[in-house]
């Protein structure tokens, strides 16, 4: 571990550093110490979560009903508790735990292979206009000698007259309609990352208000609170590319409420692998498809299409993530967990940075 943090934090400190003028240095300084703290503490925070329901189910599926209950209750609790048991409960809860660590160490290295390969593929090289306190060309180049000559002779020319390029009141530039020029980005930005909160927290809001997902109320009330409360943070994180915020909500609330209800009936309220995997694809065509009517009737065609059909997708694969990390489904919950919501997230951002265009201003 020590090895690794110490070929990978200075290379990217380098790497933030470099990419920003002398004007901006306490700026990139703050943002790497908050993401390196933020990441640390989430990743800690996950692994953590990891280890910990994993070593519980692994534990009691060793112990079953070898030892009493309240035994079994606090062996699952703490590691220590069960070692200072001994006995078997020792030799289990030691092996229980060693393979949770290896699990979730895995998880941990294919999370870092995942943003090795967005970090390679999406961001941009450092380049582009020079930094401040660079010198520019050499005066003795050719380039900088013939520079002034040949903007003037372009200046002057009669057959690519100059026009005044047009700006905005503040002074920005537009294009020629009128409108900001539209740059594409590769992912939707920093507030994006609150979707993956938005799912353990809507689903316990809408958990605690309806109970576990059992019966057809059951599934209409929980899914409409777990619907709304996503629907609200992915329109704010989205920054006006779903379109108005009432339609957004109510039809994420709408669409979740309908999709849950029939794909729980649909599966009998199973809590098996191939059972979350059906419902979480039912549940998110019902709702991809309420979300993409909702966008495309504010002239949102393309993004409504791409939304739409990633949906069951992404619930599906939500689902199935959160059930082989062995999360305790059996409590019947209205959405997935951290785990697949973070990949929920990871995926959707790539979705709507790819079929949305944000207006940017630009100098």
């Amino acid at each position: 571990m020590g090895l690794g943090m110490g070929n990978v934090m200075a290379p990217c400190t380098d790497s933030i550093m470099g990419s920003l003028p002398r004007a901006k240095a306490g700026v990139g300084s703050a943002v790497n110490d908050t993401t390196r703290e933020l990441g640390g503490a989430l990743g800690i925070a996950v692994v953590g979560s990891i280890v910990s329901s994993l070593y519980s189910t692994q534990l009691a599926e060793g112990l079953a009903d070898s030892v009493p209950a309240p035994v079994a209750a606090a062996a699952r609790d703490s590691l220590g508790a069960a070692v200072g048991i001994g006995g078997a409960v020792a030799d289990q809860a030691r092996e229980a735990f060693v393979s949770a660590m290896s699990q979730a160490s895995l998880v941990a290295a294919l999370v870092a292979g995942l943003g090795a390969f967005i970090a390679w593929r999406y961001l941009p090289a450092r380049g582009g206009p020079q930094r401040e306190g660079s010198t520019g060309p050499d005066a003795s180049s050719p380039s900088a000698v013939l520079a002034p000559i040949n903007a003037k002779e372009s200046d002057m020319s009669i057959f690519s007259p100059q026009r005044p390029r047009p700006t905005d009141p503040s002074g920005r530039a537009v294009s020629e309609s009128g409108r900001l020029p539209s740059r594409r980005r590769t992912f939707p930005g920093w507030r994006w990352i609150a979707v993956g909160f938005a799912f353990p927290v809507a689903g316990l809001i809408g958990g605690a208000v309806s109970g576990p997902v059992d019966a057809p109320d059951a599934a209409l009330v929980g899914g409409a609170l777990t619907g709304a409360g996503l629907g609200a943070v992915e329109w704010w994180a989205a920054k006006g590319a779903f379109g108005r915020a009432a339609a957004w909500i109510s039809s994420s609330a709408v669409g979740y409420a309908v999709g849950l209800a029939g794909a729980a009936a649909l599966v009998d309220y199973g809590t098996d692998l191939s059972a979350l995997a059906a419902m979480g694809a039912v549940s998110g065509l019902v709702l991809g498809a309420a979300q993409g009517v909702a966008l495309a009737a504010q002239g949102r065609r393309r993004l409504a299409v791409a939304w739409a059909a990633a949906m069951p997708l992404l619930f599906a694969l939500g689902w199935s993530v959160t059930t082989a990390l062995g999360v305790s489904v059996e409590d019947q919950f209205t959405v997935f967990g951290a785990f697949g919501a973070a990949v929920f997230m990871v995926l959707s951002g790539l979705v709507l940075a790819r079929f949305s265009r944000v207006r940017e201003q630009v100098a």
